[in-house]
């Protein structure tokens, strides 16, 4: 049974994936028509991060310590993008970073179906998850209106979970599973029925429980911490070969600052209205090159992260908003009331 979770969470994951063609091509869309309407001035900025969490801005009008960071801005290597301590970035990252979350925000609610099989197919395999849903129904079912015995309220909570959507099993599965724990045709029949009254259900409360969690406070760091990594290598992959082409400079060697700065000073005084936009098309090119390439890892990443998030407490949360839902509520009353 674990193969088919797997495989049924890989096919969840795949169609997601697949249809990230019009989350890469807004987000393209936006950083162009952003970068394109930025100053050369903040375009060619650079941003310093210090430990302590203090951010400065460092534009190209304040020279001489604009330049002594830009050689190093321009290094490959994360590790060697420091200056006294700083941590160096490009000011147009965090903006891109922004477009980038919101985008893909948009591309979750659009694509909720995948999410939650792929979230279906995690809590399939999650016992902790099985056994809050089973205490749930359980305490439903022994509360209905027809008295059961315990016996079949714990059979008929468990062949109800084996059988429930998320394992994507049809009817005639369901029935084949109820009638081997239950072996009579009625307790098949309510079964079936409350299988099938869950089903809507639980993708309606896991897809409002994903769209909570995106719009909170943990959700959008995550997502930032996620995306921030990916959008800035592209950033300057981008950028920092950008500006060293645009000042005249070879980064193939070491670069010393006052060699550099009078470079520099011939740029800033001639007028380049393009640069925005030539910039632009660089930056948003890279962007949508590295999304084609890592949206896959990004969404197992969120899925991954996501799951967590929903089943810390063991889904406990999820379970009693599953079967506090008022149509598998009347579902199950009506079931156990023909029973």
């Amino acid at each position: 049974m674990s193969t088919e979770y797997n495989a049924r969470l890989e096919e969840a994951l795949k169609k997601l994936d697949g249809n990230r063609g019009p989350f890469i091509a807004a987000v393209k869309r936006r950083v162009f028509e952003s970068i394109s309407h930025e100053s050369r001035r903040n375009c060619t900025a650079i941003r310093a991060h210090s430990s302590n969490g203090r951010t400065i801005d460092w534009d190209i009008t304040d020279t001489d310590e604009y330049v002594k960071r830009f050689v190093k801005f321009v290094k490959k290597n994360d590790s060697d993008r420091v200056y006294h301590g700083e941590q160096l970035d490009s000011y147009l990252t965090d903006g891109i970073v922004e477009i980038v979350c919101d985008e893909y925000k948009k591309y979750i609610n659009n694509n909720i179906e995948e999410v939650g099989n792929a979230l279906r197919s995690m809590m399939a395999k999650d016992q902790a998850i099985i056994g809050d849903l089973k205490v749930q129904l359980v305490m439903t079912l022994k509360n209905s209106t027809t008295p059961l015995t315990n016996i079949a309220v714990n059979h008929l909570a468990e062949a109800i979970l084996q059988s429930l959507d998320i394992t994507g099993e049809t009817a005639a599965v369901i029935g084949h599973n109820i009638a081997t724990f239950m072996g009579t045709a009625a307790g098949k029949q309510v079964a079936i029925v409350i299988a099938h009254a869950m089903s809507g259900p639980i993708g309606v409360e896991i897809a409002h429980a994903v769209g909570t969690f995106l719009a909170s406070a943990a959700g959008k760091k995550l997502l930032i911490m996620i995306v921030k990594k990916m959008a800035a290598k592209a950033v300057i992959t981008a950028v920092a070969p950008f500006l060293a082409a645009a000042f005249g400079v070879s980064i193939a060697g070491p670069l010393i600052w006052w060699i550099v700065l009078p470079m520099i000073a011939v740029w800033m005084a001639i007028e380049i209205h393009d640069f925005p936009i030539d910039l632009a098309k660089k930056v948003s090119e890279e962007i949508e090159n590295t999304l084609e390439n890592e949206t896959g890892k990004m969404n197992r990443s969120v899925v991954n992260d996501i799951f967590k998030e929903l089943t810390k407490a063991g889904a406990k949360d999820l379970a009693k908003a599953l079967v506090g839902n008022p149509a598998v509520k009347e579902a199950m009353k009506q079931a156990v009331l023909n029973m």
